[in-house]
């Protein structure tokens, strides 16, 4: 079967001259939109529950009040904060005890970290409460651990708080227990606590996995991290971006330092991510009549990519017809034509 290549028409009232195509090429770097990426690690909870309401720290009865999860199959991952809703009722003094615990026989066992959140942190009516614990703490895949929650000070029928429970959307493999003053029993009525544990990973590495073989580098032949980046992202993943959103949004958080990085695919199909050099490094020139070169004059090699890098622009004659100053620009896109390359800059 023979293709042809579409015919150039001119409609009325227009002049043709030489036929020509503009080609908008979008490499390889663009495959990584071919797949969806999804992380089943760095989430179990049940957040987008409603529940109904339940409370602790009241009555001796109910003393604290306890949710187990389990980290999952996948494998480990390092904990990010927990989610509770949690509110007080009446006006107490005390603080609200969270704590992550190991898991003893179906029962909370020992203490891995644990927050204090003062009054003056929990609203009085529902709400969300994100609890940081300091410790960096890595689960254990397919290991149970338990988030219990517990008030400092004494019992108060009038001054206490409250969470939520769902007896529909329970946590996978969880169970919720009580703590009676002696020990963690059963509550009378079903449902599992309103909550949610988030784990998080640094962002570099995320995006070598997204843009990985198993990811959506299908067409790559690696990934080079040569800036890592040092600022922790959520892990878990729900397959609704594909591979490139996803490398994107890990790339605009850059570095911790506040530097931004960049991912391109060089000649050997690798995608290199590194932080953006500073002004202080142009290698590039733009002279006054709008062609680039290298600082030291030579011409660009045909197809060799300008977008990336800062480029003194000298003395370059402005629309006006006026004469600018020489000043370091950030060269952000290239287009090639016939009659050399052209550049935008910020």
């Amino acid at each position: 079967m023979t293709r042809r290549l579409p015919q150039v028409q001119a409609l009325p009232g227009e002049r043709v001259g030489r036929p020509c195509a503009v080609l908008d090429l979008r490499g390889w770097f663009d495959t990584l939109r071919w797949r969806f990426w999804s992380e089943p690690r760095g989430y179990t909870g049940n957040i987008q529950s409603g529940g109904r309401e339940a409370s602790f720290g009241h009555s001796l009865a109910v003393q604290r009040v306890a949710q187990s999860f389990s980290s999952g199959l996948a494998g480990g991952w390092e904990l990010s904060e927990v989610w509770v809703k949690l509110w007080k009722v009446g006006a107490p003094s005390d603080q609200v005890v969270v704590s992550l615990c190991a898991d003893q026989n179906g029962l909370p066992g020992t203490v891995l970290a644990s927050v204090s959140l003062s009054t003056g942190e929990i609203a009085s009516e529902p709400g969300w409460v994100k609890v940081f614990f300091p410790e960096a703490l890595m689960l254990t895949g397919g290991t149970m651990y338990w988030v219990v929650l517990a008030r400092s000070g004494g019992i108060s029928a009038t001054q206490y708080f409250g969470v939520r429970r769902e007896e529909d959307a329970r946590i996978p493999s969880g169970a919720f227990k009580v703590f009676n003053g002696t020990t963690w029993v059963n509550e009378v009525a079903p449902g599992h606590l309103v909550m949610g544990v988030l784990g998080r990973q640094e962002s570099t590495e995320q995006l070598a996995a997204v843009a990985g073989a198993a990811g959506g580098g299908q067409f790559l032949r690696g990934v080079r991290i040569r800036q890592a980046s040092g600022v922790k992202a959520h892990l878990f993943r729900a397959g609704k971006w594909n591979a490139l959103e996803e490398v994107c949004r890990l790339l605009q958080m850059g570095t911790a330092g506040g530097e931004r990085l960049l991912a391109r695919v060089n000649p050997e199909r690798v995608l290199v991510v590194e932080k953006r050099p500073g002004p202080e490094q142009p290698t590039l020139r733009i002279l006054p009549g709008g062609e680039v070169v290298h600082l030291n004059g030579r011409r660009l090699l045909p197809g060799e990519n300008p977008a990336g890098r800062w480029a003194v622009l000298d003395h370059l004659v402005r629309m006006e017809g006026k004469v600018g100053a020489p000043e370091v620009v950030y060269l952000t896109r290239a287009e090639w034509r016939d009659n050399g390359v052209r550049v935008s800059w910020e």
